[in-house]
């Protein structure tokens, strides 16, 4: 990608893309060719003839009833697929073919520091591609590859073997469209022969789609095709566990999902789609819509169909911008602060330097843009700063421990967000969350869930998050938000809510009312009190009685003892394993007694 868009900028030219498919590579692998590479490679001695030895000769048993199991066939061709040695041998066996393309067309560079990087060929173990800005010099480059696969027993499949010429922005008033041109792959075995190879607007390489004009609308309308697709298979998955006959009954009298399993599942089936190619995306707007079907799926697999920044919150979802932060700024500590491969770390470094050769919305520019907003102090050109335990790190492990330690940074930005948000209207839904979860917002990453989430209860605790995530069916005074005016008019308004129990005079309809003074609660609200303060006095923290309504609120929803408390990491999990299940209770009490009291 950096390739393209260098020739963009500099010479305002097209790229020409052809990505090169391998029929059966492992399998049709010249074993003695290979060895003749290796020792040409400096491989020799020992570990030749341990090498040679191990594949010369292979056997396999095909698993049927009609066939003896002392029966097998000797395979006197290629490397066994799954062994982790294999990807290791066909690179060298590759590397053959990239010399040579290096050795035939070495002008097929681009900027790099501190000089021209050769960029014509491409390969990660079977995936081969090649890279020219002239349609002539790629069809020489393919009818090389073809010569060397006759020579090494290998075959180009041709119907996979795809074309995709990259053109700079249609805005440009220098472009001029390129003639058509067809390429070809011409073999003289076993008998002389070409086929066209197909031009194609998109490709799909190394799992991202890529689209002529790099604008990413291709990879972004497949990352929401898998995300609903996983979703509807989530839906399965629950529908299964809802109908199973499973000895464990929650509190709601069915088969019981504990919530942090179904996080689990959606995060390993739903969240990994959104979140693995989420850099390459630039647009705004393509990353909005990504969050708007991540919301949609998590709380259609959480039951919670309202405001989505609580739900997120509670189960430590960041947004998909700050996920995107995350990934950009390990990008550069790979390139600039690891054992990068050089080929890549000189092109992003020019990229990096280069004013000239960077768009406003080339990645490198939301690189810096996201390493700055993470680390207010860095500047441009100097090394990230990076925790001492890293220094100790293995080579291999210090890109996966810098992430990491970016998580805890990343979440004081998202925390800082949700807060100012909620300081401009307090009297708004992400106020009243605030105020009732602020304890666990305070946690130290966003990026896992609350606690009381985390504590393992034989109580469900559905009811308690459908309660702290504002569901409009477990909160009475929340009824007149799923009701329209008799005109057609505008929505309700959070802040108008009122308590249909309490009045006249109307009194309004907020948390703290709901949890700590109407009369109509009073009756289940005052269950787990006696729980509450034995806990407190248990862990000789202060009395129940001395606290703030707004702290009140926090403790019956579940929330962790507030920081300012200092209550150890001991403290913590003792509150939440003896006082989660009576908060769990209460919320499912409280829903199904207001319920029963509004069909009355």
């Amino acid at each position: 990608m950096s390739t393209i868009r260098n020739n963009r900028s500099t010479s305002n030219s097209e790229t020409y893309c052809a990505f090169i498919d391998f029929e059966t590579c492992y399998p049709s692998v010249h074993r003695d060719r290979l060895s003749l590479i290796l020792y040409q490679k400096g491989i020799r001695g020992k570990m030749w003839r341990l090498l040679r030895e191990t594949y010369r000769d292979i056997n396999v048993r095909v698993l049927h009833p009609q066939i003896p199991t002392h029966s097998t066939e000797k395979i006197l061709r290629g490397l066994p697929e799954g062994s982790k040695l294999s990807p290791i041998l066909f690179n060298i066996f590759l590397s053959e073919l990239l010399l040579e393309l290096k050795t035939k067309f070495p002008h097929e560079t681009t900027e790099g520091t501190p000089g021209p990087v050769w960029s014509g060929a491409l390969g990660f173990v079977d995936d081969l591609c090649l890279v020219s800005r002239s349609p002539h010099e790629l069809q020489r480059m393919i009818d090389t590859c073809q010569k060397w696969c006759e020579k090494s027993r290998m075959k180009i499949n041709v119907e996979k073997t795809k074309v995709v010429i990259f053109t700079p922005p249609s805005t440009s008033f220098r472009y001029q469209p390129p003639p058509p041109y067809t390429w070809q792959l011409t073999s003289s075995f076993p008998h002389p022969s070409a086929q066209n190879i197909e031009v194609v607007p998109t490709f799909k390489y190394l799992g991202v789609t890529l689209d002529s004009h790099l604008n990413m609308t291709a990879l972004k309308d497949e990352i929401i095709t898998n995300i609903k697709k996983s979703g509807g298979k989530m839906k399965g998955v629950q529908s299964d566990i809802r109908t199973s006959a499973s000895n464990y009954k929650s509190t709601l009298g069915k088969t019981a999902t504990s919530p942090l399993v179904i996080l689990r599942l959606w995060s390993s089936c739903v969240l990994v789609h959104a979140t693995q190619y989420l850099r390459y995306i630039a647009n705004p707007a393509h990353i909005n819509e990504i969050q708007v079907e991540i919301n949609a799926s998590i709380q259609h697999a959480m039951g919670c169909h309202n405001f989505p920044t609580p739900l997120l919150a509670d189960l430590g979802i960041p947004t998909m911008e700050y996920h995107r932060k995350l990934d950009l700024c390990r990008i550069h500590f790979r390139h600039t602060q690891t054992q990068c491969p050089k080929q890549t770390s000189e092109i992003y470094k020019f990229r990096q330097a280069s004013k000239l050769a960077v768009e406003p919305k080339d990645l490198e520019v939301d690189v810096l843009e996201a390493c700055q907003h993470i680390f207010p102090a860095w500047q441009k050109g100097q090394p990230l700063p990076v925790p001492k335990h890293l220094y100790k790190t293995l080579p291999s492990n210090k890109e996966k421990s810098f992430a990491k330690y970016l998580r805890p940074l990343v979440s004081e930005l998202w925390r800082q967000e949700i807060f100012q948000k909620a300081s401009l209207d307090k009297e708004s839904r992400l106020g009243a969350y605030t105020n009732l979860a602020a304890p666990d917002l305070c946690r130290k990453s966003l990026f896992h869930p609350a606690a009381y989430i985390l504590t393992d209860s034989r109580v469900s605790i559905n009811a308690l998050i459908k309660l702290r995530t504002q569901h409009q069916k477990y909160v009475p005074t929340h009824d007149h938000l799923g009701r329209e005016s008799s005109m057609g008019g505008d929505r309700k308004q959070y802040r108008d809510r009122v308590c249909p129990y309490c009045g006249p005079p109307t009194v309004a309809g907020s948390e703290a009312h709901y949890l700590t003074t109407c009369t109509a609660t009073s009756i289940i609200r005052n269950r787990p009190l006696r729980a509450l303060k034995h806990v407190l006095h248990y862990l000789a923290l202060d009395p129940w009685d001395t606290f703030t309504q707004e702290v009140h609120v926090q403790l019956l929803c579940g929330s962790a003892l507030p920081p300012e408390w200092k209550a150890s990491a001991k403290k913590q999990r003792y509150w939440a394993a003896n006082v989660l299940p009576h908060c769990a209770i209460t919320a499912l009490q409280l829903h199904q007694y207001l319920k029963s009291r509004r069909a009355g």
